[in-house]
This record gives C-alpha cells, structure tokens and sequence, in this order.
C-alpha cells in the first residue's frame, strides 16, 4: 500500500485528524497577480532567524533539488519569467516551509509539473535516499505532484530524516512547496507531519492562488513573456526582502536603478 493512503487510513483509524491544526495563512478571493503581491501575503510568515538566509533556495534552482541525480539539469524551472522564494515559519509546524512560485504561461506551468513529475524517477537512487511515495496533488485548483523521500544523516549527528514537496500549478502560476522533519533510527517518518506539512502547504498555495473560483493571471503571449524576461535584474541583483524572501520581478528592477 503506498504510504500515503496508508497514512491517512491509520489516521482515520486513530483519530488523529482531529489533532492537526488549522493552518494560519487565509485564502484571498483573487490569485496575486506578480511576485510583489506573492512577498506581501507571505511576509508576515518569513523566517526572522537571519541564520536561515543563506539557504533559501533560489528560484534558478531544478525542482526536487533534494534530489540530485545525473540529469538534474533536465528538472530547471522557467527561466526569465518573475518569480519568488522564500522560508516560511508556519506555528502549526516545528520546521520551516521553503516555498518558490513563479509566473509564467498556463503551458510552460503544466510542462515544468510534468517535468518534476519525470524528476520523482530519478530520486531514490543513491544510497541515501529513499523514494517512498509519489501522489498526485488537486486543491483550490492547484495541480500537480507530491513526493516523499526519507534520507540517511538528516541532521549533523547522523539521524535520518524525511522530506515531501509539492510541485504544482493554477493556470499560470507554478509553485514548489517543500518541508522536511526527523525521525527516530529504525523508525518510519510521523504520518501526522506528512499530513500537517500537507495542510501547511495547501494553505500557502491557497493564500497565493485565491478562490479557485476565480482565474490566477497568466502572460498568455511570447511577447509579454518577452518583455517580462527583458525587465527582470541580473541573479547578482536579485533583492531579498528581509533576508529571506528572493524577489524577481519587473518592478525590482526599477527599485534597484
């Protein structure tokens, strides 16, 4: 049985959900419509310990970046189009949220899912890692994937440790959403952290891609796509609000002038 229904069907058996938490983050009635309004719904939620700065990871970086096969080049994420990445620290969670979004058109979202999709065969193969579960992934009309892989030496003294992201897309937007938590030796990861992150995470989708009721924005012509990529800055400029949240967008440019 893949782990994740057999997750919540132990979970179901326990009760267990009535303990998750409700996440914090609202759901706007309309999507953000640039990496500006996607920086101001999460900024209250960025991660303030500036330890954490360094390690946010960048928009430019391929998806499932945990996982690092041979071709890792073939998972890249759109490339000059205004995007997003930050650290987020949720109070139903013990661990941070690393979320990316970019904006882009509904047709290159839909391919950089099916490429983390490819991506998910790949992981799993080193002899620290273990792919367990891959899952499709539809909420407030966001789709795409998710994926859990557990990890030998997850922390500095050698204990082993999970990781689960979600790569998906509404219309023109496209997210990655990633968390990851320890577990004991011999053990197996806490289905009730799978399921929280779960949440977590379907809220921040929510709180960037609105009412699904509701169209997200998308640069539906190669020339506004064009004219986007023109006016973002260098990654040497690439501003980071706070520390710890990357911002690339046309309007950055012009504040960086």
């Amino acid at each position: 049985m893949r782990i994740a229904a057999a997750a919540i069907t132990l979970l179901f058996t326990l009760g267990v959900f009535d303990q998750l938490k409700t996440p914090a983050l609202p759901m706007p009635a309309r999507a953000a419509a640039s990496v500006e309004e996607i920086a101001d719904r999460l900024h209250e939620y960025l991660d303030d310990d500036v330890t954490y700065a360094p390690y946010v990871t960048l928009p430019s970086t391929p998806f499932l970046a945990w996982c690092w096969p041979e071709r890792i080049e073939t998972r890249m994420p759109p490339e000059g189009v205004p995007a997003y990445s930050g650290r987020l620290l949720l109070p139903e969670l013990d661990e941070p949220l690393e979320v990316r979004f970019w904006i882009t058109s509904p047709e290159a979202a839909i391919r950089a899912v099916a490429t983390a999709r490819r991506g998910t065969a790949e992981c799993g193969r080193s002899g620290d890692d273990v792919l367990k579960d891959v899952t499709g992934f539809n909420q407030w009309g966001w789709r795409g994937v998710q994926a859990l892989v557990t990890t030998d030496a997850w922390t500095e003294h050698g204990d082993p440790g999970a990781q689960a992201t979600i790569v998906a897309a509404r219309r023109g937007l496209l997210a990655e959403v990633t968390w990851a938590w320890p577990f004991e030796m011999d053990g197996e990861p806490d289905p009730q952290v799978l399921l929280q992150g779960t949440a977590s995470a379907t809220s921040v989708l929510a709180a960037v891609g609105g009412a699904p009721a509701r169209s997200a924005p998308a640069p539906a012509t190669r020339s506004a796509s064009a004219a986007m990529a023109a006016a973002l800055p260098p990654a040497s400029c690439l501003r980071i609000r706070q520390g710890h949240g990357v911002v690339a967008g046309p309007r950055e440019r012009a504040r960086l002038a």
